[in-house]
Formats: C-alpha cells, structure tokens, sequence
C-alpha cells in the first residue's frame, strides 16, 4: 500500500485478495474509501465458510465508517449480512440492478462478454458517484470504450492457433462457470466446444461440469 502513498496517486484502485475481512488489503480504512462488491458465491470454502452468509460476512468486511459500498441485488441472505454490516459501521449502501445500470450507458457491449458488461456497469456507477462526489471530469467517450474492451488475462481470452478458436478462462467454481457460459452461448450460439478442463482438489468438479453440459460439449479429461 505504500507504493499508492509514495506516488502520491490521487485515486488508487486496489483489489481484494481473499474475502475481505481478513486480507491485508483492509488496512485501508479511510472514510472516503469507495467499496464496490462483485456477484457473491461459494468459493474457498476452507477459509470463507461453508455457505453464501458466512462468505457474504467476510466479503462485506472490507467496509469501514462512511464508506460508500456499491453492489447488484443479490440473494436475501446475503443482503440481510450486508446490510447488518452497513448499519453497524454507519456506511452507505448502494444496491442496482444491470438493467438499471445499462439505462446510464450508450455504449455499444456488442462482442463484449456478459461478466465483462456486468462488473463493467457497477464499476462505472461506482464512477459516476466519484465524479459528482469530488467534482472530477468524467472521461471521454473514446475512453470508455477503451476500459469497455480492455482484455483480462484468461477472462474468456480468445487467441486464434491456425485453424482454430481458443478460449481461456479462470472460471472454478459454478457461479464463475455459470457466468462463462452464459458469455460463450452469446458469442458463439451455434458452437458445440471440445472443453480441457483443470481444477484443483478443493474444487466442487460435478458442480463446474453441471454447468458445461448446458453448452452440449464434447469433454477431453487430461
């Protein structure tokens, strides 16, 4: 964190490593630290918990007094923990929907994938609060094109090998997978893939291909 503080960045993006509560990211604790939580589902389990309100608990973890926290409607479950957390650390919570978000946006997301869109769209309302809160110029059209289409590493990466389509992606566990797939069925509707699939030992492997088998595929274990 020090490396932010002898730059003296005006504004640092930083990502929480495991859950939240505990991660050496939340040594950060200012009051006007924005908190922007993404879609909650069950991984990790020997560390977070076993089921979506002890994960939630830890997640929501990251919020300190007077932050202002930006998230999707979610399960009950996991509303009734961040809201309990909120109130407790008097923070403000923020709850939208996609649809609700895509009404502030012109941008074309066609060839974009779904959970591009998705953590796109929150992270963009988490902006707009920015600039209206510091009275910070927004950016450019072009600009948001650009972070629109910016490629994470193995997040549905495509590469072309002679022939042949690849895609990569990190998806390990069926909220991740679920997601994935729903990208795959929109980019390539009349594609039935051959899948190489890895995962670790700690991994729910019948939830992962549950969710593979909605795409008709040809599986090839390794």
């Amino acid at each position: 964190m020090w490396v932010f503080v002898r730059q003296k960045v005006d504004y640092a993006v930083i990502e929480t490593g495991m859950g939240g509560l505990h991660d050496a990211t939340n040594i950060i604790n200012r009051p006007d630290k924005i908190c922007v939580i993404t879609d909650i589902g069950i991984d990790h389990k020997h560390i977070l918990g076993n089921n979506l309100k002890d994960i939630a608990l830890q997640k929501i973890g990251i919020v300190h007094p007077h932050n202002e926290v930006f998230c999707y409607t979610q399960t009950d479950e996991v509303i009734e923990v961040f809201k309990g957390w909120i109130d407790s650390v008097n923070a403000s919570l923020n709850i939208t929907t996609q649809v609700s978000e895509e009404e502030h946006s012109d941008l074309d997301f066609m060839g974009v994938p779904y959970y591009q869109q998705r953590n796109w769209l929150l992270a963009y309302k988490a902006f707009r609060y920015l600039i209206e809160r510091d009275k910070i110029p927004s950016l450019t059209r072009q600009a948001l094109i650009q972070s629109l289409h910016l490629q994470v590493p193995a997040r549905m990466e495509i590469k072309k090998v002679s022939d042949k389509t690849i895609i990569m992606d990190g998806a390990h566990n069926g909220q991740k997978m679920e997601i994935f797939i729903e990208s795959f069925k929109k980019l390539f509707p009349d594609k039935k893939p051959v899948v190489v699939l890895a995962l670790k030992k700690d991994k729910d492997f019948n939830e992962v291909v549950e969710y593979l088998s909605l795409i008709h595929i040809f599986y090839r274990w390794f």
